[in-house]
């Protein structure tokens, strides 16, 4: 393989040797924990539904006769992150769907598809258990899709949540106050597609044969919140990427693409109230262009979380965003002209 630059060439190296330097002697997992991301990965999903030829899984915690939220975990992920949600879910009375996306956990592959493709599944599992509105929690990678989800059907959704967003492409260039390796990531997907799914796949190795040295590379790489929080719940972290994984990186791959191209759409064509919450202690999310992406939208706003990470934020706050995200007064959609375009390939 042939780099265009050596600037590029430099930069591939250093991130594998980064990820596979790290850690080198290995630990095992506590017995408890060990034990928890079995059981975890081992949970089928709660429903499935067919959409262009295509299963998609998805998973259901809080309350079943709630108002509806929509959760979109983060990147190399799946609906398991969803699980953060479950306690604070049936007290609030909100009932959450957590799908996973192509590739993801048990949904089929689709390697063609477009962030505008990502909607179609999501209306289809709400028509599936005839749900007519919903709030979007989105983190991360899925934040995109959370947007995308606005913009393509916004007389569906009352309220949309994203926390520590992925930059959309006309704010990427301000997220220089991501830490190095995950700057490295999102630039592989730009530089070097190849040196990226070998990245992956060893995170995916790691996640199924060496989870405790998967913790511990994830620790040193975070910022404190996020460490603590990986300390007492890695089991929890490790199970939802080792199901996110469970069909190869492929997945994973295709969509590290789509967050660096053309989305399809403008944020600033966004007609749903918006609200961006992002911790001070996020080194995975740039509070820069999260800002910019909370000017952009129309009716958006912009929260600073004190003492929370990356990854602490959603099980942290779990109350505040399910009472941001959940649908309030009548829930029978308006007339609108939905925005949904006919899958574009498998």
């Amino acid at each position: 393989m042939i780099h265009k630059s050596p600037r590029r060439a430099a930069a591939t190296i250093a991130l594998l040797t980064l990820a596979t330097s790290a850690c080198s002697h290995p630990k095992t997992l506590d017995l408890h924990m060990a034990t928890q991301i079995d059981q975890l990965t081992q949970r089928p999903p709660d429903g499935v539904v067919v959409v262009e030829g295509r299963r998609v899984t998805y998973a259901q915690y809080g309350d079943p006769e709630g108002d509806v939220v929509f959760y979109f975990s983060g990147g190399d992920s799946s609906r398991l992150e969803g699980a953060a949600l479950e306690g604070h879910a049936r007290a609030l009375r909100v009932r959450v769907i957590a799908p996973d996306r192509p590739g993801f956990g048990g949904s089929d592959p689709a390697p063609t598809r477009r962030l505008l493709d990502w909607p179609r599944d999501v209306a289809a599992i709400a028509s599936q258990l005839k749900i007519r509105r919903f709030g979007v929690i989105a983190l991360s990678g899925g934040a995109p899709h959370g947007l995308a989800t606005a913009w393509a059907m916004p007389e569906r959704i009352t309220t949309l949540v994203l926390v520590g967003a992925a930059p959309a492409p006309p704010f990427a260039a301000l997220a220089t106050d991501i830490a190095l390796p995950f700057r490295l990531v999102a630039k592989l997907a730009d530089w070097s597609p190849w040196a990226l799914r070998k990245l992956l796949e060893q995170q995916r190795s790691l996640a199924h044969v060496d989870p405790a040295k998967l913790l511990r590379q994830t620790r040193g790489g975070v910022g404190a919140a996020d460490a603590a929080y990986l300390a007492v719940h890695g089991g929890a972290y490790v199970a939802s990427k080792r199901l996110g994984y469970a069909q190869g990186v492929s997945g994973s791959v295709t969509e590290h693409l789509l967050y660096r191209r053309d989305w399809g759409f403008r944020v600033e064509e966004i007609r749903v109230q918006t609200k961006v919450f992002v911790g001070d202690n996020d080194v995975m999310a740039s509070m820069a262009a999260n800002r910019a992406l909370a000017a952009a939208i129309p009716d958006a706003s912009f929260h600073v979380v004190a003492g929370e990470g990356h990854l602490s934020l959603v099980p942290n706050q779990a109350d505040r965003l399910l009472r941001a995200a959940a649908p309030s007064g009548p829930t029978d959609a308006p007339s609108s002209v939905s925005r949904l375009a006919p899958f574009s390939g498998r």
